[in-house]
Protein backbone atom coordinates (compact mmCIF):
# COMPACT_ATOMS: atom_id res chain seq x y z
CA UNK A 1 0.00 0.00 0.00
CA UNK A 2 1.20 3.71 -1.23
CA UNK A 3 2.03 5.80 1.61
CA UNK A 4 1.27 8.80 -0.09
CA UNK A 5 -2.02 9.27 -2.14
CA UNK A 6 -1.63 8.76 -6.47
CA UNK A 7 -1.21 11.62 -8.77
CA UNK A 8 -4.03 9.61 -11.04
CA UNK A 9 -7.03 8.00 -9.32
CA UNK A 10 -8.84 5.76 -10.65
CA UNK A 11 -11.50 8.21 -12.33
CA UNK A 12 -8.56 9.82 -14.04
CA UNK A 13 -7.14 6.24 -15.65
CA UNK A 14 -10.08 6.00 -17.21
CA UNK A 15 -10.56 9.10 -18.61
CA UNK A 16 -6.94 9.66 -19.91
CA UNK A 17 -7.34 6.42 -22.20
CA UNK A 18 -10.11 8.83 -24.02
CA UNK A 19 -7.21 11.75 -24.34
CA UNK A 20 -7.19 13.75 -27.91
CA UNK A 21 -4.47 15.57 -28.95
CA UNK A 22 -5.51 18.70 -31.08
CA UNK A 23 -2.72 21.16 -32.04
CA UNK A 24 -2.24 23.84 -34.92
CA UNK A 25 1.55 24.78 -36.05
CA UNK A 26 2.33 27.75 -37.88
CA UNK A 27 6.56 27.27 -37.98
CA UNK A 28 7.97 27.51 -41.13
CA UNK A 29 11.85 26.98 -40.05
CA UNK A 30 10.17 23.27 -38.63
CA UNK A 31 8.01 22.55 -41.75
CA UNK A 32 10.31 23.48 -44.60
CA UNK A 33 14.18 23.41 -42.26
CA UNK A 34 14.33 21.17 -39.81
CA UNK A 35 11.33 19.08 -40.62
CA UNK A 36 13.38 17.26 -43.56
CA UNK A 37 16.52 16.60 -41.12
CA UNK A 38 14.36 15.27 -38.21
CA UNK A 39 12.54 12.82 -41.15
CA UNK A 40 15.89 11.45 -41.88
CA UNK A 41 17.31 11.81 -38.62
CA UNK A 42 13.94 8.84 -37.23
CA UNK A 43 14.67 6.48 -39.93
CA UNK A 44 18.57 6.04 -38.63
CA UNK A 45 17.14 4.93 -34.87
CA UNK A 46 16.66 1.49 -34.62
CA UNK A 47 12.96 0.05 -34.07
CA UNK A 48 13.87 -1.38 -30.46
CA UNK A 49 14.59 2.09 -29.14
CA UNK A 50 11.46 3.53 -26.92
CA UNK A 51 10.82 7.20 -27.59
CA UNK A 52 11.03 7.85 -24.07
CA UNK A 53 14.40 6.70 -24.17
CA UNK A 54 15.22 9.61 -26.51
CA UNK A 55 13.67 12.06 -24.99
CA UNK A 56 15.64 11.15 -21.44
CA UNK A 57 18.99 10.77 -23.13
CA UNK A 58 18.74 14.19 -25.17
CA UNK A 59 17.56 15.73 -21.34
CA UNK A 60 20.44 13.35 -20.08
CA UNK A 61 22.99 15.66 -21.86
CA UNK A 62 21.61 18.85 -20.53
CA UNK A 63 22.02 17.83 -16.70
CA UNK A 64 25.48 16.84 -17.39
CA UNK A 65 26.41 19.83 -19.22
CA UNK A 66 25.04 21.48 -16.28
CA UNK A 67 26.72 19.92 -14.06
CA UNK A 68 30.13 19.94 -15.74
CA UNK A 69 29.51 24.01 -15.67
CA UNK A 70 28.57 23.97 -12.14
CA UNK A 71 32.02 22.55 -11.69
CA UNK A 72 34.14 24.83 -13.37
CA UNK A 73 32.02 28.15 -12.89
CA UNK A 74 30.23 27.25 -9.63
CA UNK A 75 28.64 30.72 -9.00
CA UNK A 76 28.30 31.05 -12.76
CA UNK A 77 29.83 34.60 -12.47
CA UNK A 78 32.59 33.86 -14.53
CA UNK A 79 33.55 33.09 -17.90
CA UNK A 80 33.67 29.07 -18.26
CA UNK A 81 36.19 26.95 -20.18
CA UNK A 82 35.48 27.46 -24.10
CA UNK A 83 35.02 23.92 -25.23
CA UNK A 84 32.12 23.60 -22.52
CA UNK A 85 30.05 26.41 -24.33
CA UNK A 86 30.64 24.64 -27.65
CA UNK A 87 29.85 21.96 -25.24
CA UNK A 88 26.43 22.88 -24.26
CA UNK A 89 25.15 24.13 -27.72
CA UNK A 90 25.81 20.37 -29.55
CA UNK A 91 24.39 19.38 -26.56
CA UNK A 92 21.59 21.45 -26.91
CA UNK A 93 21.07 21.17 -30.71
CA UNK A 94 21.36 16.72 -29.93
CA UNK A 95 18.70 17.25 -27.26
CA UNK A 96 16.31 19.50 -29.56
CA UNK A 97 16.75 16.98 -32.24
CA UNK A 98 15.98 13.59 -30.07
CA UNK A 99 13.20 15.47 -28.62
CA UNK A 100 11.80 16.11 -31.67
CA UNK A 101 11.65 12.78 -33.51
CA UNK A 102 10.04 10.51 -29.81
CA UNK A 103 6.86 11.10 -31.32
CA UNK A 104 8.58 9.86 -34.81
CA UNK A 105 9.74 6.84 -33.47
CA UNK A 106 6.61 5.94 -31.11
CA UNK A 107 4.45 5.97 -34.79
CA UNK A 108 7.14 3.54 -36.27
CA UNK A 109 7.22 1.56 -33.45
CA UNK A 110 3.41 1.26 -32.16
CA UNK A 111 4.09 2.39 -28.83
CA UNK A 112 2.59 6.28 -28.78
CA UNK A 113 0.68 7.05 -25.45
CA UNK A 114 -0.17 9.75 -23.23
CA UNK A 115 2.85 9.31 -21.02
CA UNK A 116 4.87 10.00 -23.83
CA UNK A 117 3.19 13.47 -23.36
CA UNK A 118 3.91 13.52 -20.58
CA UNK A 119 7.55 12.74 -20.35
CA UNK A 120 8.36 14.80 -22.97
CA UNK A 121 6.20 17.98 -21.92
CA UNK A 122 8.40 17.58 -18.13
CA UNK A 123 11.66 17.20 -19.55
CA UNK A 124 10.44 20.22 -21.59
CA UNK A 125 9.59 22.07 -18.60
CA UNK A 126 12.55 21.14 -16.72
CA UNK A 127 15.15 22.56 -19.44
CA UNK A 128 13.45 25.57 -19.53
CA UNK A 129 14.77 26.46 -16.83
CA UNK A 130 17.85 24.64 -16.93
CA UNK A 131 18.99 25.16 -20.33
CA UNK A 132 17.68 29.03 -20.26
CA UNK A 133 20.49 28.89 -17.51
CA UNK A 134 22.87 27.87 -19.01
CA UNK A 135 21.94 30.41 -22.35
CA UNK A 136 22.34 33.33 -19.69
CA UNK A 137 25.97 32.03 -18.03
CA UNK A 138 27.37 31.55 -21.96
CA UNK A 139 26.15 35.28 -22.53
CA UNK A 140 27.68 36.50 -19.30
CA UNK A 141 24.58 38.17 -17.80
CA UNK A 142 25.60 35.75 -14.10
CA UNK A 143 23.93 36.30 -11.40
CA UNK A 144 22.00 39.54 -11.95
CA UNK A 145 18.59 40.97 -12.19
CA UNK A 146 18.73 40.40 -15.87
CA UNK A 147 19.24 36.78 -15.55
CA UNK A 148 15.84 36.21 -13.36
CA UNK A 149 13.93 38.85 -15.88
CA UNK A 150 14.93 37.03 -18.95
CA UNK A 151 14.57 33.37 -17.23
CA UNK A 152 11.23 34.40 -15.54
CA UNK A 153 9.68 35.57 -19.14
CA UNK A 154 10.71 32.09 -20.41
CA UNK A 155 8.72 30.33 -17.87
CA UNK A 156 5.99 32.49 -18.49
CA UNK A 157 5.94 31.93 -22.07
CA UNK A 158 6.44 28.08 -21.20
CA UNK A 159 3.28 28.30 -18.64
CA UNK A 160 0.82 30.09 -20.72
CA UNK A 161 1.22 27.51 -23.40
CA UNK A 162 0.32 24.72 -21.59
CA UNK A 163 -2.08 26.96 -19.79
CA UNK A 164 -3.83 27.76 -23.43
CA UNK A 165 -3.94 24.37 -24.07
CA UNK A 166 -5.59 23.30 -21.32
CA UNK A 167 -8.48 25.51 -21.64
CA UNK A 168 -8.49 25.55 -25.59
CA UNK A 169 -8.04 21.78 -25.93
CA UNK A 170 -6.00 22.44 -28.64
CA UNK A 171 -1.73 23.70 -28.58
CA UNK A 172 -1.21 27.00 -30.86
CA UNK A 173 2.29 27.62 -32.09
CA UNK A 174 3.41 30.71 -33.06
CA UNK A 175 5.73 31.12 -36.34
CA UNK A 176 8.51 31.35 -33.35
CA UNK A 177 8.97 29.12 -30.38
CA UNK A 178 10.62 28.19 -27.73
CA UNK A 179 11.59 24.86 -28.76
CA UNK A 180 12.28 25.28 -32.34
CA UNK A 181 13.29 29.02 -32.91
CA UNK A 182 13.72 30.17 -29.52
CA UNK A 183 16.16 27.09 -28.63
CA UNK A 184 18.06 27.26 -31.62
CA UNK A 185 18.30 31.11 -30.84
CA UNK A 186 20.09 29.55 -28.01
CA UNK A 187 21.73 27.38 -29.25
CA UNK A 188 23.76 29.81 -31.85
CA UNK A 189 24.16 32.61 -29.14
CA UNK A 190 26.08 29.46 -26.96
CA UNK A 191 28.04 28.46 -29.91
CA UNK A 192 29.32 32.23 -30.16
CA UNK A 193 30.52 32.30 -27.04
CA UNK A 194 32.63 29.35 -27.25
CA UNK A 195 34.18 29.97 -30.79
CA UNK A 196 34.84 33.93 -29.51
CA UNK A 197 34.51 33.83 -25.60
CA UNK A 198 32.37 34.92 -23.26
CA UNK A 199 33.63 38.78 -23.56
CA UNK A 200 31.91 39.36 -27.27
CA UNK A 201 28.75 39.45 -25.13
CA UNK A 202 30.04 41.28 -22.23
CA UNK A 203 32.26 44.13 -24.27
CA UNK A 204 30.60 47.77 -24.53
CA UNK A 205 28.88 47.10 -28.22
CA UNK A 206 30.99 50.45 -29.82
CA UNK A 207 34.25 47.97 -28.81
CA UNK A 208 32.66 45.20 -31.47
CA UNK A 209 30.69 47.30 -34.01
CA UNK A 210 31.73 50.61 -35.10
CA UNK A 211 29.59 53.65 -34.29
CA UNK A 212 27.84 51.43 -31.88
CA UNK A 213 26.38 52.94 -28.79
CA UNK A 214 29.07 52.20 -25.49
CA UNK A 215 26.62 52.39 -22.93
CA UNK A 216 25.12 49.06 -24.23
CA UNK A 217 25.94 45.03 -24.26
CA UNK A 218 25.36 42.39 -27.05
CA UNK A 219 23.78 40.50 -24.00
CA UNK A 220 21.07 43.01 -23.24
CA UNK A 221 20.21 43.26 -26.34
CA UNK A 222 20.00 39.76 -26.36
CA UNK A 223 18.10 39.50 -23.23
CA UNK A 224 15.39 42.08 -24.56
CA UNK A 225 15.25 40.23 -27.78
CA UNK A 226 14.03 37.17 -25.25
CA UNK A 227 11.54 38.96 -23.28
CA UNK A 228 10.48 40.70 -26.47
CA UNK A 229 9.43 37.29 -28.32
CA UNK A 230 8.43 35.72 -24.93
CA UNK A 231 6.04 37.90 -24.33
CA UNK A 232 4.51 37.86 -27.74
CA UNK A 233 3.79 34.37 -27.44
CA UNK A 234 2.06 35.07 -24.18
CA UNK A 235 -0.28 37.72 -25.74
CA UNK A 236 -1.05 35.26 -28.49
CA UNK A 237 -2.01 32.47 -25.80
CA UNK A 238 -3.97 34.96 -23.71
CA UNK A 239 -5.50 36.30 -27.45
CA UNK A 240 -6.36 32.71 -28.52
CA UNK A 241 -8.32 31.91 -25.38
CA UNK A 242 -10.05 34.82 -25.31
CA UNK A 243 -11.23 34.52 -28.61
CA UNK A 244 -12.08 31.19 -28.65
CA UNK A 245 -13.82 30.68 -24.75
CA UNK A 246 -15.34 33.96 -24.76
CA UNK A 247 -17.84 33.96 -27.66
CA UNK A 248 -19.13 30.86 -25.96
CA UNK A 249 -19.23 31.78 -22.56
CA UNK A 250 -22.14 34.55 -23.88
CA UNK A 251 -24.41 32.10 -25.26
CA UNK A 252 -27.35 31.16 -23.36
CA UNK A 253 -28.27 28.20 -25.46
CA UNK A 254 -27.25 24.57 -23.40
CA UNK A 255 -24.42 24.14 -25.41
CA UNK A 256 -22.53 27.60 -23.37
CA UNK A 257 -19.21 25.57 -22.56
CA UNK A 258 -15.27 25.31 -23.47
CA UNK A 259 -14.24 23.44 -27.24
CA UNK A 260 -15.38 19.79 -26.36
CA UNK A 261 -11.83 18.07 -26.80
CA UNK A 262 -10.46 21.16 -23.85
CA UNK A 263 -9.62 20.04 -20.41
CA UNK A 264 -12.06 22.63 -19.05
CA UNK A 265 -15.07 21.14 -21.01
CA UNK A 266 -14.97 18.19 -18.78
CA UNK A 267 -14.89 19.47 -15.51
CA UNK A 268 -17.33 21.20 -13.47
CA UNK A 269 -14.85 22.29 -10.89
CA UNK A 270 -12.43 24.27 -13.47
CA UNK A 271 -12.49 27.93 -12.51
CA UNK A 272 -12.35 30.75 -15.07
CA UNK A 273 -9.37 31.02 -17.16
CA UNK A 274 -8.45 34.29 -16.02
CA UNK A 275 -8.50 32.93 -12.08
CA UNK A 276 -5.96 29.68 -13.57
CA UNK A 277 -2.67 32.59 -14.89
CA UNK A 278 -2.73 33.60 -11.22
CA UNK A 279 -0.45 30.59 -9.94
CA UNK A 280 2.13 32.00 -12.31
CA UNK A 281 2.64 35.82 -10.98
CA UNK A 282 2.05 34.80 -7.21
CA UNK A 283 5.55 32.35 -7.94
CA UNK A 284 7.65 35.00 -9.80
CA UNK A 285 6.63 37.57 -7.22
CA UNK A 286 7.02 34.88 -4.50
CA UNK A 287 10.51 34.66 -5.86
CA UNK A 288 11.37 37.98 -6.58
CA UNK A 289 10.69 38.52 -2.96
CA UNK A 290 12.98 35.91 -1.81
CA UNK A 291 15.85 37.64 -3.80
CA UNK A 292 15.35 40.40 -2.42
CA UNK A 293 15.31 39.30 1.03
CA UNK A 294 18.18 37.19 0.34
CA UNK A 295 21.51 39.24 -1.03
CA UNK A 296 23.46 35.80 -1.49
CA UNK A 297 21.21 34.85 -4.17
CA UNK A 298 22.44 37.83 -6.87
CA UNK A 299 25.87 37.66 -4.82
CA UNK A 300 26.69 34.52 -6.94
CA UNK A 301 26.87 31.96 -3.55
CA UNK A 302 23.19 30.88 -3.89
CA UNK A 303 22.13 32.13 -7.41
CA UNK A 304 22.50 28.28 -8.76
CA UNK A 305 20.66 26.19 -6.06
CA UNK A 306 18.40 28.49 -6.23
CA UNK A 307 17.28 28.52 -9.88
CA UNK A 308 17.75 24.97 -9.76
CA UNK A 309 14.71 25.09 -7.26
CA UNK A 310 12.49 27.41 -8.48
CA UNK A 311 13.04 24.92 -12.11
CA UNK A 312 11.79 21.88 -10.17
CA UNK A 313 8.87 23.58 -8.42
CA UNK A 314 7.95 25.06 -12.10
CA UNK A 315 8.27 21.45 -13.71
CA UNK A 316 6.28 20.18 -10.85
CA UNK A 317 2.90 22.69 -11.48
CA UNK A 318 3.53 22.54 -15.43
CA UNK A 319 3.36 18.41 -14.89
CA UNK A 320 -0.04 18.80 -12.69
CA UNK A 321 -1.20 20.86 -15.79
CA UNK A 322 -0.34 18.38 -18.50
CA UNK A 323 -1.49 15.35 -16.01
CA UNK A 324 -4.66 17.64 -15.53
CA UNK A 325 -5.22 18.32 -19.47
CA UNK A 326 -4.80 14.62 -20.07
CA UNK A 327 -7.44 13.37 -17.35
CA UNK A 328 -9.49 16.30 -18.26
CA UNK A 329 -9.62 17.25 -14.41
CA UNK A 330 -9.96 20.77 -12.66
CA UNK A 331 -6.47 22.70 -13.44
CA UNK A 332 -4.07 22.86 -10.50
CA UNK A 333 -4.17 25.98 -8.63
CA UNK A 334 -1.79 25.69 -6.09
CA UNK A 335 0.64 23.04 -5.07
CA UNK A 336 2.71 22.12 -1.63
CA UNK A 337 5.67 23.67 -3.65
CA UNK A 338 4.04 26.90 -3.93
CA UNK A 339 3.69 26.63 -0.04
CA UNK A 340 7.53 26.24 0.36
CA UNK A 341 8.13 28.86 -1.85
CA UNK A 342 5.76 30.81 0.38
CA UNK A 343 7.50 29.63 3.99
CA UNK A 344 11.00 30.31 2.32
CA UNK A 345 10.05 33.95 1.00
CA UNK A 346 8.08 34.53 3.95
CA UNK A 347 11.35 33.29 6.35
CA UNK A 348 14.26 35.44 4.56
CA UNK A 349 12.08 38.68 4.96
CA UNK A 350 11.10 37.47 8.96
CA UNK A 351 15.66 37.05 8.87
CA UNK A 352 16.13 39.99 7.28
CA UNK A 353 13.79 41.97 9.33
CA UNK A 354 15.32 40.75 13.13
CA UNK A 355 11.78 39.40 13.59
CA UNK A 356 12.77 35.73 13.05
CA UNK A 357 16.09 35.38 15.85
CA UNK A 358 19.42 33.98 14.54
CA UNK A 359 20.71 31.05 16.49
CA UNK A 360 23.81 31.45 18.54
CA UNK A 361 26.89 29.69 16.54
CA UNK A 362 24.90 30.70 12.99
CA UNK A 363 25.12 33.58 10.75
CA UNK A 364 22.87 35.52 8.70
CA UNK A 365 24.06 33.85 5.60
CA UNK A 366 24.07 30.75 7.04
CA UNK A 367 20.70 30.74 7.82
CA UNK A 368 19.58 31.86 4.11
CA UNK A 369 21.91 29.66 3.00
CA UNK A 370 19.98 26.66 4.86
CA UNK A 371 16.51 27.83 3.56
CA UNK A 372 17.84 27.76 -0.04
CA UNK A 373 18.94 24.33 0.40
CA UNK A 374 16.19 22.88 2.25
CA UNK A 375 13.65 24.32 -0.88
CA UNK A 376 15.90 22.39 -3.33
CA UNK A 377 15.93 19.35 -1.31
CA UNK A 378 11.71 19.72 -1.30
CA UNK A 379 11.35 20.70 -4.65
CA UNK A 380 13.73 17.55 -6.39
CA UNK A 381 12.32 15.49 -3.48
CA UNK A 382 8.28 16.25 -4.59
CA UNK A 383 9.38 16.40 -8.53
CA UNK A 384 11.04 12.88 -7.90
CA UNK A 385 8.22 11.55 -6.14
CA UNK A 386 5.42 13.27 -8.98
CA UNK A 387 7.21 11.44 -11.55
CA UNK A 388 7.87 8.36 -10.30
CA UNK A 389 4.14 8.17 -8.91
CA UNK A 390 2.78 9.35 -12.96
CA UNK A 391 5.01 7.06 -14.95
CA UNK A 392 4.36 3.99 -12.86
CA UNK A 393 0.87 4.58 -12.80
CA UNK A 394 0.65 4.97 -16.91
CA UNK A 395 2.40 2.23 -17.37
CA UNK A 396 0.11 0.33 -15.51
CA UNK A 397 -2.95 1.74 -17.37
CA UNK A 398 -1.56 1.00 -20.50
CA UNK A 399 0.25 -1.94 -19.96
CA UNK A 400 3.44 -0.53 -21.38
CA UNK A 401 6.88 -0.18 -20.12
CA UNK A 402 8.58 3.52 -20.10
CA UNK A 403 12.45 2.71 -21.28
CA UNK A 404 11.63 0.01 -23.13
CA UNK A 405 8.98 -1.17 -26.14
CA UNK A 406 6.83 -3.77 -24.71
CA UNK A 407 6.46 -7.09 -27.13
CA UNK A 408 2.81 -6.74 -28.21
CA UNK A 409 1.14 -10.36 -27.91
CA UNK A 410 -0.65 -11.33 -30.99
CA UNK A 411 0.33 -8.86 -33.57
CA UNK A 412 0.15 -9.89 -36.55
CA UNK A 413 2.94 -9.47 -39.31
CA UNK A 414 0.92 -7.02 -41.26
CA UNK A 415 0.87 -4.58 -38.68
CA UNK A 416 4.72 -5.18 -37.72
CA UNK A 417 5.54 -4.23 -40.91
CA UNK A 418 3.27 -1.54 -41.29
CA UNK A 419 4.28 0.33 -37.56
CA UNK A 420 7.77 -0.23 -39.41
CA UNK A 421 7.37 1.00 -42.83
CA UNK A 422 7.72 5.20 -43.10
CA UNK A 423 4.69 6.79 -43.63
CA UNK A 424 4.45 9.13 -46.97
CA UNK A 425 4.66 12.91 -46.36
CA UNK A 426 1.88 14.63 -45.40
CA UNK A 427 -0.10 11.10 -44.20
CA UNK A 428 -2.10 12.24 -41.23
CA UNK A 429 -4.01 9.99 -39.05
CA UNK A 430 -6.76 11.92 -36.80
CA UNK A 431 -9.89 13.85 -37.38
CA UNK A 432 -9.47 16.96 -39.18
CA UNK A 433 -11.44 19.86 -37.05
CA UNK A 434 -11.56 23.72 -36.97
CA UNK A 435 -11.35 25.50 -33.42
CA UNK A 436 -14.92 26.49 -32.95
CA UNK A 437 -15.13 26.65 -36.58
CA UNK A 438 -13.20 29.46 -37.30
CA UNK A 439 -11.47 29.70 -40.51
CA UNK A 440 -8.43 27.20 -41.16
CA UNK A 441 -6.82 30.08 -43.33
CA UNK A 442 -6.26 32.37 -39.85
CA UNK A 443 -5.92 28.89 -37.07
CA UNK A 444 -4.89 26.21 -39.62
CA UNK A 445 -6.06 22.63 -39.31
CA UNK A 446 -6.26 20.93 -36.00
CA UNK A 447 -5.65 17.30 -36.47
CA UNK A 448 -7.66 15.47 -33.73
CA UNK A 449 -6.39 12.21 -32.02
CA UNK A 450 -3.53 11.02 -29.96
CA UNK A 451 -1.05 11.48 -31.86
CA UNK A 452 -1.07 12.42 -35.64
CA UNK A 453 1.08 11.58 -38.31
CA UNK A 454 3.79 13.56 -38.33
CA UNK A 455 3.14 14.30 -34.67
CA UNK A 456 4.59 13.70 -31.55
CA UNK A 457 3.95 12.30 -28.59
CA UNK A 458 4.56 15.71 -27.05
CA UNK A 459 1.79 18.01 -26.85
CA UNK A 460 4.88 20.64 -28.07
CA UNK A 461 5.02 18.56 -31.51
CA UNK A 462 4.44 20.42 -34.95
CA UNK A 463 3.18 18.64 -38.21
CA UNK A 464 6.96 17.60 -39.20
CA UNK A 465 7.50 16.22 -35.60
CA UNK A 466 9.03 19.52 -34.44
CA UNK A 467 8.51 21.17 -30.83
CA UNK A 468 7.30 24.60 -30.53
CA UNK A 469 5.91 26.41 -27.65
Amino acid sequence: MAILPSYISRDDAIRIKEHKYSGVDHSFLSKYVLGRYWNWLVEQVPLWVAPNLLTLSGFSLIVINFILMIIYVPDFDQPAPRWLYISTGLSLFAYQSLDAIDGKQARRTGSASPLGELFDHGCDALNTGIGGTLGLQAMGLGTSWWSIAVLSSLLSNFYCSTWETYHTGTLYLSPFSGPVEGLLSSIIAILVAGIFGQHIYTAPLCSIIPNAPCGVSANHIAGGMAIATSLYNIFAALYNVQRIIAPISKRSSPSAHPPPHSSAAHSTMTPSPVLTLLPLPCFLLLTALWTLATPSILSARLFVPFLAATSFTFGYHVGLMVLAHCCRAPFPLWNVLYTATWVGAGAAWGIACGAIPIPPGWSEEDIHAALVYAYLAASLLVYAHFAWDVIERLCEVFDIWCLRIKPKVGISQKVAQQAASPRKTGDRQGTPVKANGAPSSVLGTAYVGYPPSGWSSSPRKTANGVKRE
